[in-house]
């Protein structure tokens, strides 16, 4: 996707999709399920699917979209918000986390996911770990604490890298 909206490359030709998909709608977020649709998050809070038959508005969220979805294995997807909190759709209702919850902020940077189904959410002030149940600070995360985390990356052997947006990497 670009500021002009949402294109396709098929056989190295670029072809724009014809939804309105530019300006407030520009889209931040963009994954593909196991399922083969691929599912938006645009700026103005938008999450739609895209399947065989077309763009389907999923929810239209009063928040703006940071640009991070992750699907976990039972097919949820998450969504996080540049302020808002961390939504779920599990695929019949939006449900909103936040510091309430147990997250450590509720603007979400980034997610990851392990192979042990620990969802990973990076904050604007530390880093929280999703077992299914309760969210939780990662243990010996002081270093964490109060840090923007901007990158997240569950590598091959599932160990988790975090990056933060002052330039730090840790494993």
């Amino acid at each position: 996707s670009t500021a002009e909206g949402l294109f396709v490359c098929e056989d190295s030709q670029l072809t724009r999709i014809r939804e309105p998909f530019a300006g407030p709608r520009a889209i931040r977020a963009l994954l593909e399920g196991i399922d083969g649709n691929l599912w938006l998050a645009t700026r103005d809070g938008q999450v739609l699917r895209h399947d065989s038959a077309g763009f389907q508005l999923m929810r239209q969220l009063d928040a703006e979209l940071w640009g991070n979805l992750c699907l976990d294995p039972s097919g949820r997807l998450w969504v996080g918000t540049y302020g808002s909190g961390l939504f779920v759709y599990d695929p019949t209702r939006f449900r909103l986390f936040g510091k309430a919850q147990g997250l450590p902020a509720s603007g979400i940077n980034c997610l990851a996911e392990d192979k042990a189904g620990t969802l990973w959410i990076g904050t604007q002030a530390g880093l929280a770990g999703y077992d299914g149940q309760t969210f939780q600070r990662l243990p010996g995360s002081g270093n964490l604490v109060g840090r923007q985390i901007g990158s997240l990356r569950v590598d091959n052997r599932q160990q988790l890298w975090i990056g933060t947006l002052d330039g730090h990497l840790f494993l």
